[in-house]
């Protein structure tokens, strides 16, 4: 039977998809957080990038309200996507040591959109890396949205490699024998080595 129910948003008229709003509205409400389409102002990104990011002299964070690339504010300068953070980073640090160099959060919350340029120094990808494990921040193991097992599932598996065939264990925790095989040698849930 086809989808009867229609987007909630009055005059929309579109299938609905999820809570009560079609494709559109649920992008909409999820990227944006509201139902009304947002129209960035010309020039308004740019500005907001000279007259507060770079004035900014608070400890606490200050978020990007514009446009984000995977959570990080980014706006088109000379023609090209630049990540804001990277240009704050810039500004308040000097150019990067190397071009390998990543702008770095102290705060842990770059992935949210901060740009303050307190929080920013520059560090080398594993650098950045160990940061995020610091903060919690990273997406190995259980933190990862995706994640069927725990730390303590995994440690469980492991420990009956050779005891318990595969099959059972996947029978017993629900997930595919793969899985238990990528954990069992090694290569899955490599994070707890």
């Amino acid at each position: 039977m086809a989808n009867s129910r229609v987007c909630s948003v009055s005059g929309c008229g579109k299938p609905h998809l999820a809570l009560g709003w079609c494709q559109m509205h649920y992008t909409r409400m999820r990227k944006t957080g509201g139902l009304r389409p947002s129209r960035t102002e010309r020039g308004a990104p740019l500005r907001f990038l000279h007259e507060v990011v770079l004035t900014y002299e608070g400890d606490e964070c200050l978020f990007w309200p514009y446009a984000k690339s995977r959570g990080y504010g980014s706006l088109q300068l000379d023609g090209k996507r630049t990540i804001v953070s990277r240009f704050a980073c810039e500004h308040k640090n000097g150019p990067p040591p190397t071009a390998k160099h990543e702008a770095a959060h102290s705060c842990g919350n770059g992935h949210l959109g901060c740009v303050s340029k307190n929080h920013l120094s520059w560090k080398t990808h594993v650098e950045n890396m160990h940061d995020k494990f610091s903060h919690w921040t990273d997406t190995r193991g259980a933190r990862n949205w995706s994640a069927k097992l725990t730390k303590e599932e995994v440690t469980f598996l492991r420990s009956m490699k050779g005891k318990l065939s595969q099959s059972a264990l996947s029978r017993m925790l629900g997930i595919h024998q793969s899985g238990i095989s990528r954990i069992q040698s090694g290569k899955g849930w490599s994070s707890l080595d």
